[in-house]
């Protein structure tokens, strides 16, 4: 936020990131309504396949319950 408030109504691509998809060409307030819908947003990773399995069509999801099922025969 800090940091979008520094590029205040100049055209920065990396903070002028509303309306989507592309801004408006310059670093306003429609800017921080959108970073402010979504900052405290929950980012945590929710699955994670390792792909480390030594045979199956399954890859094992090792930070929940999404394992993964593979097609056209993996090669392990």
């Amino acid at each position: 936020m800090c940091i979008m408030v520094d590029h205040w109504g100049t055209y920065e691509p990396l903070y002028d990131i509303s309306p989507l998809p592309f801004g408006d060409v310059i670093v306003d307030v429609l800017d921080l309504i959108l970073l402010s819908e979504h900052l405290f947003e929950d980012y945590r990773m929710i699955a994670q396949w390792k792909l480390d399995e030594e045979a199956s069509d399954t890859a094992h999801d090792s930070a929940g319950d999404y394992n993964g099922t593979l097609h056209e025969g993996p090669l392990w």
